[in-house]
């Protein structure tokens, strides 16, 4: 998968571009988010992965994603990201709506059909 690709992706989801994320992604996408070791969110196909997005889209005033660096295999992408979010809603652990986030994280992009067929958010 090309890194202009993942960019464009990155594009959308930094605009919260439902719609392009959606275009980009294959209709059998598989997402997981892993956070702490722990999966805290998954979607098996596009209406489910559209549904996450929708939902994801909803928690944040502004978030914006940083690629640091890409390695590549034959079948995965990998990128190191850089996350930074103003929240709009009080998390469960404390964290007020209005607070900034900034993570360190890495996604693993798999393509199928020249689509994003496996995406891995790990942080």
């Amino acid at each position: 998968m090309s890194i202009a690709f993942i960019q464009k992706y990155i594009t959308a989801y930094n605009r919260f571009d439902i719609e392009q994320i959606v275009t980009l992604s294959h209709p059998e996408i598989v997402f997981k988010n892993i956070s702490n070791g722990q999966i805290t969110a998954g979607a098996i196909g596009i209406a489910a992965f559209q549904y996450i997005v929708r939902q994801a889209a909803g928690m944040f005033i502004s978030r914006s994603q940083t690629m640091k660096s890409t390695s590549q295999s034959a079948e995965l992408t990998l990128v190191d990201i850089h996350h930074q979010a103003v929240l709009a809603i009080n998390l469960a652990n404390g964290i007020k709506a209005g607070e900034k986030l900034s993570l360190q994280g890495q996604s693993e992009f798999e393509c199928k059909d020249n689509k994003i067929f496996r995406l891995t958010d790990i942080s």
